[in-house]
């Protein structure tokens, strides 16, 4: 990771350098820094870390992280995850999206190695000639792969549900193209609208 003064043009830094040498400057004595090349630091310091929030439940997490999903997009599918940090609370990563309305990958967010992953999230829009209410084949398969809970948001209804692999039965319903899913347990509700256009990604 650069530091501060690689991000510094080197004529800038060295006429800083030059200022010190020519008054004769000791070296434990503070250089004096121009209004213009105090501006280019305060530029390059890096932003400041988002505190990620916290939350005593998977649940709570989970109802937090589905309304986030629905901020990034009732268009395209948003995707989450959620980890069980080292003092047993459960954090909400940032939110993404892949710009599909039928597809999202859901990935971890560079937990800190003492952290474990406690469950995805992803959202269902509500399109014409989809069924947001049930979890995909590939949901499923992404739960039961990652043996973690996987949660999903239909944005036709706001319902949050969840499939616990092991727990859930995948195939306790026909849906409409005769394949045999699950719609998991409703844990929870957010508000639900059907124009967003735009994705707003992070956290």
């Amino acid at each position: 990771m650069k530091s501060i003064l690689d991000m510094i043009p080197v004529a800038v830094v060295a006429s800083v350098m030059v200022l010190a040498f020519s008054v004769g400057l000791k070296a434990d004595t503070p250089i004096p820094i121009p209004p213009d090349v105090a501006a280019l630091i305060e530029h390059a310091k890096p932003p400041a870390t988002v505190e990620l929030r916290r939350f005593e439940s998977l649940h709570d997490a989970a109802i937090s992280a589905a309304g986030r999903l629905e901020e990034c997009s009732l268009y395209y599918e948003c995707s989450g995850s959620i980890a069980l940090d080292s003092k047993g609370k459960f954090v909400v990563g940032p939110v993404r999206t892949d710009y599909a309305s039928d597809h999202v990958a859901i990935t971890s967010f560079g937990m800190p190695p003492d952290w474990t992953l406690a469950g995805g999230i992803h959202s269902h829009p509500c399109l014409p000639d989809h069924a947001p209410e049930f979890f995909s084949p590939e949901d499923m398969i992404g739960a039961i792969t990652t043996r973690s809970v996987m949660f999903m948001v239909d944005l036709c209804t706001g319902e949050v549900h969840e499939f616990i692999p092991g727990e859930t039965k995948p195939d306790e319903e026909e849906a409409d193209d005769g394949m045999w899913l699950t719609r998991g347990r409703i844990i929870g509700h957010v508000a639900a609208f059907k124009d967003q256009p735009h994705a707003k990604e992070g956290i």
